[in-house]
């Protein structure tokens, strides 16, 4: 009987994680450095205990497909490419030959073991940050998917740090969001991030789409993340953004040490 094979990918491409205005000589930057360490561990951990391959990816690719776009738009130009960097991980995984594929942002941590979330083609966690809820902000993320909303109606919008994929479904999920970001008419641009493809690639096959809750995408004070409850019930803890040691102290004290304490 042929073995299930199992893969995760990670990257560390440029200084690994969004946030170009970050300085690299304050204590600030070496602290995200060190939870995003601390967070790979326990992903590679969680591999070797359940038999699945870990691939770090550490090469460039020379992807600069996101500050062009944004210039064209009218945004300003980033002073990196660490959305390339992060998005050119759509062709390494392009090219795995596994049953079951995961994309792992590097800031997840594994904080409980878990099975699998059965999926038919691709899982991906719904944003919370994108639902409606009763302290949305004017004028900033909030207002912007309230207008998504009322365009395209009340769908999920992806937080794309975790995804599960079908080996069966690799190739025309992966192949859809290069396609999508290496063509010069981009869908609407919500995000600076893949998000925005992702997004696209979901509304045009929502049929090939799992939407998966925070359990394993939990970002504390997020909407449905913001309770000690919320945080204790989830399996993967993602400290996302450059804002790393703000998510980071919202974790129960006793959390904030499991997490530097791994080996």
């Amino acid at each position: 009987m042929k073995e299930y094979k199992v893969v995760v990918h990670q990257s560390v491409v440029g200084k690994g994680f969004l946030g170009n205005e970050q300085d690299p000589t304050k204590k600030e930057f070496k602290d995200i450095q060190y939870i995003i360490t601390q967070c790979m561990k326990s992903v590679k951990a969680w591999c070797n205990k359940k038999g699945y391959k870990y691939i770090l990816n550490t090469k460039d690719l020379n992807w600069n497909y996101f500050n062009p776009q944004m210039e064209k738009i009218g945004f300003k130009r980033a002073t990196d490419r660490e959305k390339d960097l992060c998005a050119q991980r759509h062709e390494i995984c392009l090219g795995t030959d596994a049953d079951y594929i995961m994309i792992f942002d590097n800031d997840v941590w594994i904080y409980k073991d878990f099975d699998l979330p059965k999926i038919e083609h691709i899982g991906l966690c719904i944003c919370t940050n994108a639902i409606p809820h009763d302290n949305m902000n004017f004028y900033q993320t909030d207002h912007l998917h309230y207008i998504r909303r009322l365009m395209d109606g009340d769908i999920h919008y992806p937080q794309g740090g975790v995804q599960f994929i079908k080996g069966t479904a690799n190739k025309h999920y992966n192949e859809g969001l290069i396609n999508s970001i290496k063509k010069d008419k981009w869908p609407i641009v919500w995000d600076g991030t893949e998000q925005s493809h992702i997004y696209y690639y979901s509304r045009k096959y929502p049929e090939k789409i799992t939407w998966l809750g925070t359990e394993y995408n939990c970002i504390p004070g997020r909407p449905q993340s913001t309770t000690e409850e919320d945080i204790r019930n989830s399996n993967i803890i993602h400290i996302c953004g450059p804002r790393k040691l703000t998510i980071f102290n919202m974790l129960p004290l006793d959390m904030q040490k499991e997490l530097k304490n791994i080996k």
